[in-house]
Protein backbone atom coordinates (compact mmCIF):
# COMPACT_ATOMS: atom_id res chain seq x y z
CA UNK A 1 0.00 0.00 0.00
CA UNK A 2 2.98 1.98 1.06
CA UNK A 3 4.58 1.34 -2.31
CA UNK A 4 1.66 2.29 -4.62
CA UNK A 5 0.54 5.42 -2.67
CA UNK A 6 4.33 6.54 -2.71
CA UNK A 7 4.05 6.04 -6.56
CA UNK A 8 1.03 8.29 -7.25
CA UNK A 9 2.15 10.98 -5.41
CA UNK A 10 5.36 10.77 -7.52
CA UNK A 11 3.04 11.15 -10.62
CA UNK A 12 1.04 13.88 -9.02
CA UNK A 13 4.85 15.54 -8.41
CA UNK A 14 5.89 15.13 -12.17
CA UNK A 15 2.49 16.12 -13.43
CA UNK A 16 2.69 19.12 -11.61
CA UNK A 17 6.16 19.91 -12.62
CA UNK A 18 5.46 19.54 -16.46
CA UNK A 19 2.95 21.86 -16.77
CA UNK A 20 5.07 24.26 -14.64
CA UNK A 21 8.35 23.56 -17.09
CA UNK A 22 6.48 24.04 -20.10
CA UNK A 23 4.10 27.00 -19.02
CA UNK A 24 1.34 25.76 -21.65
CA UNK A 25 -2.11 26.94 -20.89
CA UNK A 26 -3.67 25.64 -24.05
CA UNK A 27 -3.71 22.48 -26.22
CA UNK A 28 -5.31 21.25 -29.61
CA UNK A 29 -6.25 17.88 -30.62
CA UNK A 30 -5.72 17.03 -34.16
CA UNK A 31 -7.10 14.37 -36.30
CA UNK A 32 -5.41 11.24 -35.55
CA UNK A 33 -3.21 8.86 -38.37
CA UNK A 34 -5.24 5.63 -38.52
CA UNK A 35 -3.72 2.46 -40.10
CA UNK A 36 -6.09 -0.48 -40.16
CA UNK A 37 -7.45 -3.34 -42.55
CA UNK A 38 -11.21 -4.72 -43.13
CA UNK A 39 -12.44 -6.96 -39.89
CA UNK A 40 -15.62 -8.26 -40.82
CA UNK A 41 -15.24 -12.58 -42.07
CA UNK A 42 -14.92 -13.17 -45.55
CA UNK A 43 -15.23 -8.82 -46.20
CA UNK A 44 -12.51 -7.62 -49.30
CA UNK A 45 -12.10 -3.99 -48.78
CA UNK A 46 -10.68 -1.93 -51.94
CA UNK A 47 -7.27 0.50 -51.08
CA UNK A 48 -9.64 3.80 -51.68
CA UNK A 49 -12.48 1.85 -49.24
CA UNK A 50 -9.92 1.50 -46.64
CA UNK A 51 -8.48 5.20 -47.07
CA UNK A 52 -11.81 6.48 -46.97
CA UNK A 53 -12.87 4.75 -43.38
CA UNK A 54 -9.24 5.72 -42.10
CA UNK A 55 -10.01 9.17 -42.60
CA UNK A 56 -13.31 9.42 -41.14
CA UNK A 57 -12.05 7.39 -38.35
CA UNK A 58 -8.82 9.96 -38.09
CA UNK A 59 -11.65 12.88 -37.03
CA UNK A 60 -13.90 10.75 -35.20
CA UNK A 61 -10.19 9.68 -32.91
CA UNK A 62 -10.03 13.39 -32.37
CA UNK A 63 -13.74 13.90 -31.08
CA UNK A 64 -13.24 11.31 -29.13
CA UNK A 65 -9.72 12.65 -27.33
CA UNK A 66 -11.33 15.90 -27.00
CA UNK A 67 -14.85 15.02 -25.49
CA UNK A 68 -12.93 13.33 -23.01
CA UNK A 69 -10.86 15.75 -22.03
CA UNK A 70 -13.03 18.68 -21.89
CA UNK A 71 -15.24 16.20 -19.97
CA UNK A 72 -12.26 16.47 -17.39
CA UNK A 73 -11.89 19.87 -17.70
CA UNK A 74 -11.99 21.05 -14.29
CA UNK A 75 -8.78 18.51 -13.38
CA UNK A 76 -6.81 19.75 -16.39
CA UNK A 77 -4.26 22.12 -15.46
CA UNK A 78 -4.58 23.65 -19.40
CA UNK A 79 -7.37 24.63 -21.24
CA UNK A 80 -8.09 22.21 -24.54
CA UNK A 81 -9.54 24.35 -27.89
CA UNK A 82 -12.37 23.20 -29.07
CA UNK A 83 -11.39 20.40 -32.27
CA UNK A 84 -14.01 22.01 -34.39
CA UNK A 85 -12.40 25.49 -33.89
CA UNK A 86 -9.15 23.74 -34.55
CA UNK A 87 -10.13 21.84 -37.59
CA UNK A 88 -11.27 25.38 -38.59
CA UNK A 89 -8.09 27.46 -38.19
CA UNK A 90 -6.32 24.57 -40.01
CA UNK A 91 -8.70 25.38 -42.81
CA UNK A 92 -7.93 28.93 -43.13
CA UNK A 93 -4.27 28.18 -43.14
CA UNK A 94 -4.82 25.98 -45.99
CA UNK A 95 -4.26 22.49 -44.21
CA UNK A 96 -6.79 19.54 -44.83
CA UNK A 97 -7.08 18.43 -40.83
CA UNK A 98 -6.52 14.97 -41.96
CA UNK A 99 -3.05 15.75 -43.21
CA UNK A 100 -2.34 17.84 -40.02
CA UNK A 101 -0.33 14.61 -38.59
CA UNK A 102 2.35 14.76 -40.87
CA UNK A 103 2.82 18.64 -41.18
CA UNK A 104 5.25 20.50 -38.76
CA UNK A 105 4.39 21.05 -34.88
CA UNK A 106 5.68 24.78 -34.36
CA UNK A 107 4.11 25.78 -37.30
CA UNK A 108 0.74 24.34 -36.61
CA UNK A 109 0.91 25.62 -33.12
CA UNK A 110 1.32 29.25 -34.55
CA UNK A 111 -1.81 28.60 -37.06
CA UNK A 112 -3.72 27.54 -34.12
CA UNK A 113 -2.22 29.70 -31.71
CA UNK A 114 -1.68 27.06 -28.70
CA UNK A 115 1.35 26.28 -26.35
CA UNK A 116 1.01 22.19 -27.51
CA UNK A 117 -0.04 19.77 -29.49
CA UNK A 118 -1.55 16.67 -28.99
CA UNK A 119 -1.31 13.62 -31.82
CA UNK A 120 -2.48 10.05 -32.07
CA UNK A 121 -2.24 7.25 -33.96
CA UNK A 122 -4.54 3.60 -34.08
CA UNK A 123 -2.62 1.05 -35.76
CA UNK A 124 -3.55 -2.44 -36.85
CA UNK A 125 -0.43 -4.54 -35.96
CA UNK A 126 0.31 -5.93 -38.98
CA UNK A 127 0.46 -2.95 -40.70
CA UNK A 128 3.62 -0.43 -40.44
CA UNK A 129 3.03 1.30 -43.50
CA UNK A 130 0.12 1.82 -45.67
CA UNK A 131 1.56 1.79 -48.81
CA UNK A 132 3.88 -0.75 -48.06
CA UNK A 133 0.97 -3.13 -47.28
CA UNK A 134 -0.72 -1.94 -50.79
CA UNK A 135 2.32 -2.72 -52.82
CA UNK A 136 3.05 -6.15 -51.12
CA UNK A 137 -0.98 -6.80 -52.10
CA UNK A 138 -0.52 -5.51 -55.24
CA UNK A 139 2.55 -7.38 -56.04
CA UNK A 140 0.51 -10.21 -55.42
CA UNK A 141 -1.48 -9.04 -58.60
CA UNK A 142 -4.59 -8.64 -55.74
CA UNK A 143 -6.26 -5.16 -55.82
CA UNK A 144 -8.25 -5.70 -52.52
CA UNK A 145 -7.34 -6.18 -48.95
CA UNK A 146 -8.56 -9.22 -47.04
CA UNK A 147 -10.10 -9.01 -43.90
CA UNK A 148 -8.00 -9.92 -40.62
CA UNK A 149 -10.38 -10.90 -37.98
CA UNK A 150 -7.15 -9.89 -34.91
CA UNK A 151 -9.35 -7.36 -32.95
CA UNK A 152 -6.12 -5.47 -31.51
CA UNK A 153 -4.52 -1.94 -32.00
CA UNK A 154 -1.94 -0.17 -31.21
CA UNK A 155 -3.32 3.05 -29.72
CA UNK A 156 0.11 5.98 -29.41
CA UNK A 157 -0.58 9.25 -28.12
CA UNK A 158 2.07 12.13 -27.97
CA UNK A 159 2.48 15.91 -27.06
CA UNK A 160 4.73 17.98 -28.73
CA UNK A 161 5.60 21.28 -27.51
CA UNK A 162 5.07 24.62 -29.46
CA UNK A 163 8.07 26.72 -28.89
CA UNK A 164 10.48 23.81 -29.88
CA UNK A 165 8.43 21.31 -31.93
CA UNK A 166 9.68 18.41 -29.89
CA UNK A 167 8.39 15.62 -28.39
CA UNK A 168 7.88 15.93 -24.70
CA UNK A 169 5.68 13.23 -23.99
CA UNK A 170 4.09 9.37 -25.40
CA UNK A 171 1.60 6.30 -24.44
CA UNK A 172 1.20 3.44 -25.64
CA UNK A 173 -1.96 1.37 -24.75
CA UNK A 174 -2.81 -2.16 -26.71
CA UNK A 175 -6.45 -1.30 -27.57
CA UNK A 176 -9.61 -3.66 -28.48
CA UNK A 177 -11.02 -2.47 -31.71
CA UNK A 178 -14.99 -2.86 -30.55
CA UNK A 179 -13.84 -1.36 -26.88
CA UNK A 180 -12.16 2.20 -27.95
CA UNK A 181 -15.52 4.12 -27.84
CA UNK A 182 -18.07 4.12 -25.12
CA UNK A 183 -21.62 3.54 -25.40
CA UNK A 184 -22.70 6.99 -26.51
CA UNK A 185 -19.94 6.27 -29.03
CA UNK A 186 -18.63 10.18 -27.96
CA UNK A 187 -16.29 9.13 -25.26
CA UNK A 188 -13.24 6.90 -24.96
CA UNK A 189 -14.25 3.53 -23.48
CA UNK A 190 -14.05 4.18 -19.67
CA UNK A 191 -11.63 1.91 -19.02
CA UNK A 192 -9.33 3.24 -21.48
CA UNK A 193 -9.81 6.63 -20.85
CA UNK A 194 -8.61 5.49 -17.36
CA UNK A 195 -5.51 4.40 -18.49
CA UNK A 196 -4.88 7.59 -20.08
CA UNK A 197 -6.28 10.13 -17.56
CA UNK A 198 -3.90 8.23 -15.40
CA UNK A 199 -0.50 9.06 -17.26
CA UNK A 200 -1.98 12.77 -19.17
CA UNK A 201 1.08 15.00 -17.99
CA UNK A 202 -1.38 17.80 -17.74
CA UNK A 203 -4.31 16.51 -15.01
CA UNK A 204 -4.12 18.09 -11.89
Amino acid sequence: MKTISFSLILLLCLQTLFAQQYQHKTIAIIPFRVITMPTAPGEDTSFEQLRVYEREKAVLLQQLMYNSLSGDSASLAVNVQDYRLTDSLLRLARIDPRDAYWKDKTALCKYLKVDALVTGMLQHPKVSSRAKLEADVMAKGKQRLTADRNPERKLVLKIFDGASGSQIWELTEIVLSHRITDASGQLFEHSLYKKIRKQFPYVL
